[in-house]
This record gives C-alpha cells, structure tokens and sequence, in this order.
C-alpha cells in the first residue's frame, strides 16, 4: 500500500496538469495563442540551493518533468536557481530574483523575458536583476579568517556586506572557550 500513495498523488498531479491543458486548447481553438502553465513545485532533475525546503505532496518528494502536458511554456517556481528542466527550452525554474542562501553568493540572478510568435516560443531572454544586499562567504582557520576580515575593515557601503563566516579546524573549540571564561568573570 506504501508504493501506491505516491503512485496515486503522480497519478492526480498529471491528470490534474492534462485537464486543465486539455481546457486551455478548447479556449485557445485555432487562435495562434500560446499555453503556459505554472508550478510552484520540485521536479526530478531541478537542482536545489540551500535555501530551498523539501516539500512533500504526501509522499511524493518531485514530478517527472515528462508528466507535463505538451505546453508552449512551463513556469515553474519553488527552486531558486534558474535552469532548464530535462534539457527542454520550454520548462523551466526561472530562481529567485535575489540570494536566499549564502550558497546563492556570486550566482547571477536574472527574470526571463518570454517571447512567443504565433502562439510557439519564439526565445526566453534573461534580463539580469542587480545585486541590493551584497554577500560574501569567509572560510578558513581562525588565522585566514582574521586576514579575511581585514579586506572588509575599511568598506563603507549601504547597504553593509552579509558575511557567512564558516571557521575550520579546532578555533572554533578555542573561541567558545574564551568566551565562556569570559562569561564566568
């Protein structure tokens, strides 16, 4: 009975998905308009950021990207990175608009300009979104991290750089020690 739980969610996520495409071509008739469908869902094959959540219709954990209908454009949300599902133009995460994760440092972050003729894709053109909250990550011992440190003394920017500071080795054991000793007088 297990195995059939995500089975029946698969099931009624694609029937779900080819109902609704199956109104949209007796609205479209033979206008040259094209079907977009959205989701805010994980697929099998999106690469994930840390920033995302695992989310779980039941117990189903991504939809096979071929379970789509055979739409002009699929707009799909909930990864954060931009990328193309199974090496297909038309599917698509377009990612956040900003870094929700450290590990989104130096990733270009953009929105699409979609563009159809005649009711088909004609081109997705990526329009860059500036960086508004500058991040950077400092990894090292406690002696790198402290050279680290130094390049962001003197910078004065608004708004100030988020720092993610991921301490190696045994000084973060040292660090809490001192502080606790601290703490104690």
């Amino acid at each position: 009975m297990k195995n059939s739980v995500p089975q029946h969610l698969l099931a009624a996520i694609t029937d779900y998905y080819q109902q609704h495409y199956a109104d949209a071509c007796k609205l479209r008739g033979d206008q040259p308009l094209p079907i977009i469908a959205t989701g805010h869902l994980t697929t099998v094959g999106a690469s994930k950021s840390d920033a995302v959540r695992d989310i779980y219709i039941g117990t189903l954990d991504a939809f096979p990207a071929q379970n789509f209908p055979p739409a002009d454009y699929i707009a799909l949300g909930h990864i954060h990175r931009a990328q193309l599902i199974g090496g297909m133009e038309h599917v698509r995460y377009c990612g956040s608009p900003i870094p929700l994760s450290f590990d989104e440092c130096g990733k270009s972050k953009y929105v699409h300009l979609v563009t159809f003729s005649n009711g088909k894709l004609e081109s997705v053109e990526n329009l860059n979104v500036p960086v508004t909250q500058p991040m950077a990550v400092l990894k090292g011992d406690l002696a790198s991290i402290t050279a680290q440190l130094e390049q962001w003394r003197d910078v004065s920017q608004e708004p100030p750089v988020w720092l993610d500071i991921e301490i190696t080795g045994g000084a973060l054991m040292s660090i809490c020690m001192i502080f606790s000793a601290k703490s104690r007088h």
